[in-house]
């Protein structure tokens, strides 16, 4: 499978199965292209960049999202999530977003959490 690292790893039976999780190279690319969209999108209204951001974040669950990878998931919706309040906090000189303020914008648009989409893959 293509953007996947393949280990041996045990099960939580004991058994030797195959792991596989996101690539390295793969995770940096896609928190470099999140991180950028943010920036570039930034002036945009918070609606349409909570729309986008949230199709973004299903795509890659879409692809990476099997057995034993919730991590890397994980790890990509914690970036957004930092990058969209940095992004929204550089709007202008006066408009930096403090966490709480983040939190409550967020309680209204709300990111989509990891999942695992293929469970028997």
């Amino acid at each position: 499978m293509l953007g996947f690292t393949h280990c041996w790893g045990k099960s939580r039976k004991g058994d030797w199965v195959v792991k596989r999780k996101t690539a390295s190279k793969r995770l940096r690319r896609s928190f470099k292209a999140v991180s950028q969209w943010c920036r570039r999108h930034r002036h945009e209204p918070v609606a349409e960049q909570y729309k986008t951001l949230c199709k973004k974040l299903h795509g890659h669950y879409g692809y990476y999202g099997i057995r034993l990878n919730y991590r890397a998931m994980k790890a990509v919706y914690e970036h957004t999530r930092q990058s969209w309040r940095k992004w929204l906090g550089r709007r202008s000189w006066r408009s930096y977003i403090r966490w709480e303020k983040f939190l409550k914008m967020e309680r209204h648009y709300p990111l989509p959490r990891p999942r695992i989409v293929h469970a028997d893959v």
